[in-house]
């Protein structure tokens, strides 16, 4: 007999039957079994439709098509007590006494899960296909089988106990009543209290979303619980309209609030305040995905000794870039003179590419660099993705690319740009673990010992790192002669103490990598509940209410505090961005 399924496979396979269950089958309208299935298949069936767990599930779902009424588009728990009866009547009706991987060899007693693995009983085929009540018997016995499997822990699958369902029916026609009559904020209390009952029910998600959504100012509250709505049951027939809604009500979150900014903006008395202003309001409009808008205000930013329309382009253009749109970015780019400004944005662009995988394309957009600088540091860039990776042969051959770069720099620049570019590759040649050609970039850095004896150090952290102690504190004597050479000792010797420090009590290069900025929670379906201290916020709870907290004694304060909360605003949604992508990777949308 072969293993039962995981509950969490389980749970996959209800998941992909749920997605086709949208009206009701013809065999969940009578109790009769298609007689083509065989005898066997029709006992186990008939047996299987007296048992208490089938009939309890269909009469709960009976009910809710009852209530939803004649226009019926299955809320997500009838759509999943649908999916269990499915899959108990598909196991049932694949019981035989024909073996399917040999039809005509042996005959066996056998049934087929879901998953395609045939599971056999030790039953005489013959007996069972000729006398019925031996056929009674065994179909008992596979019927069992099949319940046992489906409900291991003897509860129904995602639904609850008939007391606290009945306390969370209780509870949410509280919170209709409250819809109704336009009391939200009762209604979401009561919804709330609802899913402390039931977290697992979507509906309350997204009866939640729908009552924040009617609150001005709550508008990313209700995006939120949207989202864990989708998350639970991305193919919901509500999906499409939800995902307008969320559109609408970002559109209402931000759009207004950043257009007010600009508005106040634009009424600056002097000009180079104004658009500096406005260069920040482009960066805002841009975070927000409203490109066309974000170029619409740079067109009213004029060129001044701060070239701040090339501030506002490259800030658009890296909005772009934190967004994933690479290809926005290099178009934005195209539009920016300023070749100190373009560089450093081609280096960006490159970063990012390389952090999405895309190291071929990120070294081409490298090769577009023409400052040595930016670009030596942005083979680094690269080379630290592929590092980490684990490509440590494409790594070392970016980085000796960038060690040839670096050589060709001047000497004579203050700051020492070769000095600096040499210690990152220095330090990127030794986390990828070429020591000896670190080791001879350091020793290559001239006429700056500081970006020497740091090399060093970074160079014997990464020693530690490998366990090789005794080479790292031979390195590390090294960065410390070389200090006597540095005129203020302060802030070397204070880096020098904390890498001794980390290789003495093992935690080199433990400062190496920050974690990767994510959404406060992994779990789709946990967003809504677990980043409390992002939807509680009060710009959030209460938008009008924090902004009458806000100073009014100076315009220009005005407008600061208007910029700041627009900023968390937007910080909020970028939030928010993330979550919805990280559902869509999860469910491959």
């Amino acid at each position: 007999m072969s293993l039962p399924l995981s509950r969490s496979f389980r749970n996959t396979l209800l998941f992909i039957i749920i997605s086709s269950a949208t009206s009701i089958p013809s065999w969940a309208q009578t109790d009769q079994p298609a007689d083509k299935f065989g005898p066997l298949a029709v006992t186990v069936t008939r047996i299987m439709e007296e048992t208490p767990e089938y009939s309890t599930l269909r009469a709960l779902y009976m009910d809710h098509r009852q209530k939803e009424g004649e226009v019926w588009e299955g809320s997500t728990r009838a759509r999943r007590i649908l999916a269990i009866l499915d899959s108990l009547h598909v196991a049932a009706i694949s019981a035989s006494t024909i073996d399917p991987k040999d039809p005509q060899g042996e005959r066996v007693v056998n049934m087929t899960w879901q998953n395609g693995n045939t599971i056999r009983f030790d039953m005489d085929a013959g007996s069972v296909d000729s006398d019925e009540a031996v056929r009674m018997e065994s179909a008992a016995t596979v019927c069992r089988f099949i319940l046992d499997m489906e409900f291991p822990d003897g509860l129904y699958l995602l639904d609850l106990a008939p007391s606290q369902q009945e306390a969370v029916n209780a509870t949410m026609n509280k919170g209709y009543v409250a819809a109704k009559q336009k009391d939200y904020l009762s209604a979401i209390l009561n919804f709330e209290e609802a899913r402390k009952i039931a977290p697992d029910d979507a509906d309350i998600d997204y009866n939640l979303g729908l009552a924040e959504s009617r609150i001005p100012g709550r508008e990313f509250r209700a995006m939120a619980w949207y989202g864990a709505y989708l998350a639970a049951d991305p193919d919901s027939s509500r999906a499409l309209i939800i995902k307008e809604q969320i559109r609408q009500l970002r559109e209402r979150a931000l759009s207004r609030f950043i257009a007010l900014v600009e508005k106040i903006a634009n009424q600056g008395m002097d000009a180079h305040s104004r658009y500096f202003d406005l260069v920040n309001v482009a960066d805002l409009w841009a975070r927000a995905g409203n490109d066309a808008a974000a170029f619409k205000t740079v067109d009213n930013i004029q060129e001044d000794e701060y070239s701040s329309k090339s501030s506002a382009k490259e800030k658009v253009a890296q909005a772009q870039l934190k967004r994933g749109d690479f290809a926005a970015a290099l178009r934005t780019l195209e539009l920016i003179g300023d070749a100190t400004t373009k560089d450093s944005l081609l280096r960006s662009i490159a970063e990012a590419q390389a952090k999405a995988g895309d190291v071929k394309l990120a070294l081409h957009t490298v090769d577009a660099i023409h400052d040595l600088f930016t670009k030596s540091t942005a083979k680094n860039w690269v080379a630290r993705e592929q590092t980490k990776a684990g490509d440590l042969a494409g790594a070392l051959q970016t980085l000796a690319d960038g060690v040839v770069i670096a050589d060709g720099m001047p000497d004579s620049t203050e700051p020492n740009f070769k000095a600096i570019a040499k210690q990152y590759l220095s330090l990127g040649l030794a986390r990828a673990g070429d020591i000896e050609a670190a080791l001879r970039t350091a020793d290559s850095i001239q006429g700056s010992p500081f970006q020497a004896s740091l090399a060093k150090q970074e160079i014997a952290e990464a020693q530690s790192q490998a366990r090789d102690v005794e080479g790292a504190r031979q390195t590390l004597a090294v960065a410390l002669a070389i200090i006597d050479d540095i005129p203020d000792k302060g802030i070397i010797m204070g880096s020098y103490n904390e890498v001794k420090a980390r290789i003495d009590n093992g935690t080199a290069g433990s400062t190496w990598d920050v974690a990767e900025e994510s959404a406060l929670s992994t779990l789709p379906k946990d967003w809504a509940a677990l980043n409390e201290g992002l939807l509680n916020t009060p710009v959030v709870m209460d938008l009008k209410g924090y902004l009458g907290t806000l100073p009014t004694d100076d315009p220009g304060n005005i407008f600061q505090a208007l910029l700041d909360t627009c900023r968390k605003m937007v910080e909020i949604n970028d939030t928010i961005g993330k979550m919805f992508k990280e559902m869509e990777k999860q469910h491959g949308a």
